[in-house]
């Protein structure tokens, strides 16, 4: 702006408007001389007339010395004003590193137990399910519905194998405070010691989400971590926000540059990759991978929409079907 706003103020200021484009004052003098001499007219008129565009060049020649003084002048001032915008750039860049750091620590935050960072989903109304027109969704999706929770933090990512070996070395098989009743009599008539595919180098490295977990595992491992599983409304919400949308970065259709799924031919990859693969994926609230690689374990019991708390399905006893989000590699 600063650039073509002084292209505007020289054309203003420097455009000759007499005897035409491109006149200086040593032209329009000389066709003044050359109008006296030629002139059949008296010598007075003659003479004024070489007076007046003899004042004309004059007039036009400290115009011309003005302009010149304008543009040295806006060109100064127009460099120091760029000079002054990238400082001012400069700082504004750094404020707002500033800013996005402080966001970053007032938005984020890192367990003890399992180094796992989580993000803040605020407290508000959302909307949850899908909507009646939605051709795409099952009909245990429905009906679409309003539903209103406290703000919460939540994983960032999948909880890893390497964060999952802390809680297998601390004990957590055989410390029956961090699990139902109803797992810790499974673990025991089952001898679970470990999650069943540890033995499989397709999903066992350290940063691969934990799989072929069990809902009581899962709870275990988030009562040692010092947590609890997400409910299916927590879950929705931080993976879609509070603008209604499908898929947690939007409504475009889902391709392997946003998750890993087995949408296009052949799948993306064939087999989970490591957590927070899929920036391009992110939610509304900065949470990853709501979207393909593994099925997510929730609190709640599989019941009917639309969801509430106070129902029963939050009810952490017992042996009923749980609810699994979000799809994996081969959904």
């Amino acid at each position: 702006l600063a650039q073509g706003g002084l292209g505007d103020l020289v054309n203003a200021e420097a455009r000759p408007t007499e005897p035409g484009p491109g006149a200086d004052p040593a032209s329009q003098l000389s066709q003044a001389v050359a109008i006296a001499a030629g002139a059949r007219k008296g010598v007075q008129d003659n003479v004024a007339e070489l007076l007046r565009m003899r004042q004309k060049a004059a007039i036009l020649r400290r115009r011309l010395t003005i302009a010149g003084a304008v543009v040295a002048v806006v060109v100064l001032v127009g460099g120091f004003l760029v000079v002054r915008a990238i400082q001012q750039a400069a700082e504004v860049a750094r404020q707002t590193a500033a800013a996005n750091e402080l966001l970053a620590a007032v938005t984020t935050r890192v367990r003890e137990a399992d180094g796992a960072v989580m993000v803040w989903v605020p407290a508000g109304e959302f909307t949850m399910g899908s909507a009646s027109s939605d051709s795409e969704a099952n009909e245990n999706e429905k009906p679409q519905h309003q539903v209103t929770l406290a703000g919460y933090w939540i994983d960032r990512t999948e909880v890893t194998n390497a964060q999952y070996r802390k809680f297998v070395d601390a004990g957590g098989y055989n410390q029956k405070q961090y699990w139902t009743d109803a797992g810790w009599a499974w673990r025991q008539q089952n001898n679970v010691t470990q999650p069943d595919c540890w033995g499989d180098s397709d999903f066992n490295q350290a940063q691969q989400p934990v799989v072929c977990v069990s809902w009581y595992e899962a709870y275990a491992y988030a009562r040692w971590a010092g947590g609890r599983l997400p409910s299916e409304a927590e879950w929705e919400k931080a993976a879609r926000g509070t603008d209604g949308r499908t898929y947690p970065w939007g409504n475009e259709r889902p391709y392997c540059n946003r998750l890993n799924f087995f949408g296009q031919v052949g799948g993306c990859v064939g087999r989970t990759l490591v957590v927070g693969s899929y920036a391009n994926g992110e939610s509304p609230y900065g949470a990853l991978d709501l979207a393909g690689n593994v099925w997510e374990w929730v609190s709640s019991k599989y019941r009917n929409y639309p969801y509430t708390s106070d129902d029963g399905r939050e009810d952490q006893s017992g042996t009923d079907a749980r609810v699994l989000r979000g799809g994996c590699w081969n959904n």
